[in-house]
């Protein structure tokens, strides 16, 4: 888009640099980041049946950024809860073909129809046999009992993409500030601190756990983690570099803010 926060991920970079500059979409290298190119004209990428068959991967750069956070060991369990339509997994599994690997995944999503596009796209990209999608509220992971037996586990890296206002899109869903209300944040910061502490109990000692919204509202990103900190299922974990930036410069990507806790050994 405008923005420059449509970006294209491959496996490999010299095939999807070919891929796009043959099919005249303008690719440029995103610095620092191998496999990722801006799309200077991206308005024929959908003809070219790249992103049906997940060829290519097409998100804002904030995202591949979060997603990056992800370690690829060759042992670790990823657990990503929001997984929405897998677009996250798919980069998080980008990354770890790039080095030789599979990662094995569980996502949790709590819409039925967006698990069944999760699950389609995972089957396409050939993935079906190492990640995992399930339809299940992201709070019932601190149960002990009745979860599927692929969750009823820890895992090296939990990432909760948690439902948030979205601000940090508001270039590009400028509607999203005329429907907002105070009681709405309220209820989602609630929410958000929920899941989070949730999460804590999949998280495997000395695992991390990865916190990320498309908010830049400090109530839904530093308030939050403060808060989950402060909690008993918080207690065991330490903050990895909290000052780290996190709004985007103008004419940058979308708003991100990611947070990585890592739990101490125990």
């Amino acid at each position: 888009d405008e923005i420059g926060g449509k970006i294209a991920a491959c496996e490999t970079d010299e095939e999807a640099f070919a891929e796009l500059k043959e099919s005249g979409l303008g690719p440029v290298a995103v610095e620092g980041l191998d496999g990722v190119y801006l799309l200077t004209r991206p308005a024929g990428l959908a003809a070219t049946g790249l992103v049906e068959s997940c060829h290519i991967i097409v998100s804002d750069l904030a995202a591949q950024r979060v997603a990056g956070f992800v370690g690829t060991e060759p042992r670790g369990r990823v657990l990503e809860i929001g997984q929405g339509r897998a677009t996250k997994t798919l980069l998080i599994e980008s990354k770890a073909a790039r080095a030789g690997q599979t990662v094995r995944l569980c996502g949790v999503e709590t819409e039925p129809f967006k698990v069944r596009l999760a699950r389609q796209r995972v089957k396409t990209a050939g993935l079906g046999s190492c990640v995992f999608c399930f339809a299940l509220d992201g709070r019932d992971l601190s149960k002990s009992e009745g979860l599927p037996r692929e969750l009823a586990a820890t895992f090296e890296t939990v990432l909760l993409d948690a439902p948030c206002t979205g601000t940090g899109t508001l270039r590009r869903h400028p509607e999203i500030s005329w429907r907002l209300a105070p009681a709405d944040i309220g209820s989602l910061v609630a929410l958000q601190l929920e899941l989070l502490r949730a999460a804590a109990v999949r998280v495997a000692a000395g695992g991390t756990l990865i916190y990320a919204t498309c908010s830049v509202l400090r109530v839904e990103d530093e308030d939050v983690v403060e808060a989950f900190l402060a909690s008993e299922e918080g207690a065991p974990f330490v903050w990895v570099d909290p000052e780290a930036p996190r709004v985007p410069a103008i004419g940058g990507p979308d708003g991100h803010f990611c947070a990585r806790l890592k739990r101490r050994d125990t």
